[in-house]
């Protein structure tokens, strides 16, 4: 039943005869079952509905020595105006009961791919526009009544979509390629998406957040400039943030606060998500350091991630020592200990005692995340001047992992770009300068921390250590 598209082998020569009996059967079978059994039969009946909202088809016929592919759109109807409603309907149904984010998300891309008319860069037939912009009217719609119940980040995804359309169809086409109907229609889409526009940016939380958060932000100069690059954009949204500093203080502080914890609950592992929210914080506490104070006495697991661009800053103000002592109780009560290690790497304010406090005290509590983060640490502030004490707590550190058997440290160890680049002869012409040359003269203590891991370590693991070795292995060749 999942080969029931428009462009499926076999059926092909059955559209030709018969237009859309096939997909008009199947959804008469899906409408006649109820709403629970429609939820239980999801997995197979949303790529039998991904098929029949796809304006494309596509196929193939053979004989004995020659096969044709076949391409093209699919035929207008009054049927498939029917049938793409009847499946639109359905997909607003399980985004009702939907059980979680990803569940929606799907829905979602379906929707969108809905309102599109894929016509192989020709212009598409204008009675099949027609219907489409009618179907991307009433979904566009259906996404600003129901926008107050989506979370931010999925807000922040259907927006995009809008802006397109509105960049594609806010323009007529020239008259030999569009009709009356289809332009009435698409007048329709451009009033809808306007609408959504209003709705979505008149809530001033969501437009905060789009603009701390996120690489698919809309912001008003997008729906007028066509031309607005990435570089444009970006100034817009610094512009934007001091104009939000200015706005703070401490009577609005609590309200910001939850705002700055409502960006930083954001789950993303796209490298793209945060640096205007960091840029914020950094801004922040330079601006107005005495807010930022404020927020570290309330830092939480999630804020805590953001810990280095919060305190960079306050190094260069009169509360850093205030800041020194936060940090300080924090370690003695075993928080926030990969958030301070991991500053520890890019402030170079916090001195180095700080940091053996927090590798003593991770490995204490076995805190594999804050042990990692240290090393990591490591690798980004190995100078010469702390190398001997660095030197032993690497040391410290990779008999730790030794012990456990643990080969993610080396990826810790290389998360310093050039030292993920760094060839042989880079390798040598540092060794006199950082840990890794400590290392490389004092053979002894390396070998036993090698040889202790090569004992404890899995044997693929093993592999692993060797094919990624440090900088302080190819300092010295023969090891």
């Amino acid at each position: 039943m999942t080969q029931t598209g428009w462009g499926t082998f076999g059926h092909f020569q059955v559209w030709q005869q018969a237009g859309a009996i096939v997909q008009i059967i199947l959804m008469e079978r899906i409408l006649s079952l109820s709403v629970d059994e429609r939820r239980f039969f999801r997995a197979l009946i949303i790529p039998i509905i991904r098929n029949m909202l796809s304006t494309e088809l596509s196929g193939a016929t053979a004989d004995f020595n020659t096969v044709t592919f076949h391409r093209g759109e699919v035929p207008p109807s009054d049927l498939l105006r029917r049938l793409r409603q009847d499946a639109i309907a359905v997909l607003y149904e399980y985004d009702a009961t939907a059980s979680s984010e990803t569940e929606r998300r799907e829905l979602i891309a379906l929707l969108s791919a809905a309102m599109t008319v894929r016509s192989s860069g020709r212009a598409p037939n204008p009675e099949l526009a027609a219907i489409v912009y009618a179907n991307a009217t009433e979904i566009i719609a259906y996404f600003t009544a129901q926008m107050d119940r989506w979370p931010f980040e999925l807000r922040q995804k259907i927006e995009h979509d809008p802006l397109w359309k509105y960049r594609h169809h806010g323009t007529a086409p020239p008259p030999e390629l569009t009709n009356l109907e289809a332009e009435e229609a698409r007048g329709r889409l451009i009033q809808s998406i306007l609408a959504f526009r209003s709705k979505v940016n008149i809530d001033s939380s969501f437009t905060t957040y789009k603009l701390l958060v996120g690489f698919q932000s809309v912001f008003p100069p997008a729906w007028n400039d066509r031309k607005l690059d990435h570089a444009a954009e970006d100034c817009y949204r610094k512009a934007e943030i001091e104009k939000l500093i200015l706005t703070m203080d401490m009577d609005n502080a609590d309200d910001w606060l939850a705002t700055i914890r409502r960006c930083a609950a954001t789950q993303s592992e796209d490298l793209a998500t945060f640096p205007n929210f960091a840029h914020f914080l950094e801004r922040l506490a330079n601006s107005k350091p005495e807010i930022m104070l404020f927020y570290l006495r309330q830092l939480d697991s999630r804020l805590a991630n953001f810990l280095t661009p919060m305190i960079c800053r306050l190094s260069q103000t009169q509360i850093w020592p205030t800041v020194q002592e936060l940090i300080t109780s924090w370690i003695a009560s075993h928080r926030f200990l990969a958030d301070i290690a991991w500053a520890w790497g890019n402030v170079v304010a916090l001195d180095l005692d700080t940091f053996e406090a927090i590798v003593e005290d991770a490995v204490d509590t076995r805190g594999d995340r804050a042990l990692r983060s240290c090393i990591r640490s490591i690798s980004w502030r190995d100078d010469a001047n702390d190398a001997p004490r660095l030197k032993a707590l690497l040391l410290k550190l990779i008999a730790y992992f030794a012990e456990q058997g643990d080969a993610t440290w080396i990826r810790a160890w290389f998360s310093r770009h050039d030292r993920a680049r760094l060839g042989i002869e880079r390798a040598r012409a540092i060794a006199d300068t950082r840990v890794s040359g400590v290392l490389s003269r004092d053979r002894s203590q390396y070998r036993v921390a090698v040889a202790r891991y090569r004992g404890r370590a899995t044997r693929g693991s093993h592999r692993v250590f060797w094919a990624s070795a440090p900088a302080f292995a190819l300092a010295r060749p023969g090891y």
